[in-house]
């Protein structure tokens, strides 16, 4: 792999699987913690997504990681804090959990926004449930830089101070996004205020966002550009611990270049260039300066 390369193109799997762990997580405690090494593990076994380097802020809200495209931050900046990087990467990976489907036939938008709104609140809620319960002091270690974070109101007006489970979770922001029940924890705190304003913009409907993934997914699914299954946002903790104790041995390194190659040819999919994208594996590893051209996109 060359380290200036937009595309994290590695040829070996091995090899692939030691750079992201070096790379993405130099806060170790996100590859010692039980349940965050196992999600780790799930992603880079089963999906083997593609990794680049963000360029711009278009590229940071394309958000293509359910596309198993994922883009990582250069470290300036806040990035250059070992333990917010780490952090934000590992909010990735949670979201590449719950990838796109790929059977979407007869899925109107509806269904498609409300699957999809799930996973996204799923995963924010894995992210801050992390912060406040799974390493000692880390919210405080990030307060700095997460100045007032959603779990802030739930923890300190609620008093939930026991490690919710992911449907009590879900069913807290789900209700809050459908209607306005919980603004009254907003009334008296100012400093709460643009978190409520957030989650208002959410509510008011992501209709046209998600309408043009789906035509856009539905187009990609015909060049079989999505490759890997979805998991259950409720149940997917037991999952990847699962995957993780059942574990013995890497992936083949033929499933490794099927899945690069079909996250690729997504890439090229949703630039609407299919016909240029690499058809084989060891054509796309002659091809890795091409790639640094692209620019990651929100589909049109």
């Amino acid at each position: 792999m060359n380290i200036d390369s937009k595309f994290w193109i590695v040829r070996h799997y091995g090899a692939y699987r030691e750079t992201i762990w070096s790379k993405l997580f130099p806060d170790i405690r996100f590859l010692n913690h039980p349940l965050y090494r196992a999600i780790i593990e799930y992603v880079l076994d089963k999906k083997a997504p593609l990794f680049f380097t963000v360029q711009n802020n278009e590229e940071r809200m394309a958000f293509t990681t359910p596309y198993n495209i994922i883009g990582i931050p250069e470290r300036v900046g806040k990035y250059a804090n070992d333990t917010y990087f780490s952090l934000t990467c590992m909010h990735e990976f949670i979201h590449n959990l719950f990838s796109y489907p790929r059977h979407v036939a007869g899925l109107t938008s509806r269904d498609f926004d409300e699957q999809m709104m799930r996973c996204e609140a799923v995963a924010s809620n894995a992210t801050e449930v992390l912060i406040y319960y799974d390493f000692d002091d880390l919210r405080e270690q990030t307060r700095e830089l997460l100045p007032v974070i959603w779990f802030d109101i739930l923890y300190e007006r609620l008093q939930m101070k026991n490690r919710p489970s992911v449907s009590q979770l879900l069913d807290i922001r789900q209700d809050w996004l459908r209607s306005n029940a919980y603004d009254w924890l907003y009334c008296s705190e100012e400093k709460y205020k643009p978190v409520a304003q957030f989650m208002a913009r959410w509510r008011n409907g992501n209709e046209v966002y998600w309408h043009k993934r789906l035509a856009k997914l539905r187009k990609l699914l015909e060049l079989e550009g999505i490759t890997t299954e979805t998991l259950n946002p409720l149940t997917y903790e037991y999952e990847v611990r699962r995957y993780d104790n059942a574990r013995r041995s890497l992936p083949n390194q033929s499933d490794y270049e099927a899945l690069q190659l079909a996250h690729v040819r997504a890439l090229y999919g949703l630039k609407d260039d299919s016909e240029n994208a690499p058809s084989t594996f060891d054509e796309l590893c002659e091809r890795t300066s091409e790639l640094d051209t692209i620019q990651v996109v929100f589909p049109e």
